[in-house]
């Protein structure tokens, strides 16, 4: 188990938890929306990486601080997860009630519709991130009823035995459901 807090270069040091040989090397981090740089170690900082700044903007700074292109990353938000095709054994709406921050709330979903997806439309304030199903924002826990996630990249089978589900994956399949965001 690894437990990493660091809210400087967060994404910089992530990627050296899992590759060392970057350690005491410059790491830059781009985002997939936009090729910008949204995180650097101290040593990118040192050559003069500037935060935000487009990769075809630091091309040439790259190569003259002789930083290597394995060291540039892009932080990819997707899953080589393969879809999964959920049976639906619901006949087309799911009861289901939502626990968030404390508060309760039962309404009506389509069976088509994923739990975060329904949740958002009723105005909760459910937690969520990538909706790609491998950040965890919006993780929960079912204690009532069952749902079945479309991709699922983070969770072991120990954790979805104990009733955790990504919300942004997660489709009914049974006629009522519970879920609880607060008890993850």
């Amino acid at each position: 188990m690894y437990a990493l807090i660091d809210c400087n270069n967060f994404y910089a040091s992530c990627e050296r938890v899992f590759q060392p040989k970057f350690n005491g090397k410059p790491v830059a981090i781009l985002s997939n929306n936009d090729g910008c740089v949204i995180s650097r170690s101290n040593e990118a900082k040192a050559v003069g990486i500037p935060m935000g700044a487009p990769a075809f903007q630091i091309k040439e700074l790259v190569k003259e601080k002789n930083v290597k292109e394995s060291a540039i990353k892009f932080e990819l938000f997707t899953s080589s997860t393969q879809e999964k095709t959920i049976s639906a054994s619901v006949d087309g709406h799911t009861t289901i009630t939502v626990l968030v921050d404390d508060e309760e709330t039962t309404f009506e979903m389509s069976a088509k519709q994923t739990l975060l997806e329904a949740t958002l439309k009723q105005g909760i304030d459910a937690p969520y991130s990538c909706q790609g199903g491998i950040c965890s924002s919006c993780l929960c826990r079912i204690t009532e009823g069952t749902a079945e996630m479309k991709k699922n990249s983070i969770l072991s089978e120990d954790e979805i035995a104990e009733g955790l589900i990504l919300s942004c994956q997660a489709y009914p399949t049974s006629a009522t459901l519970r879920v609880d965001f607060d008890d993850v």
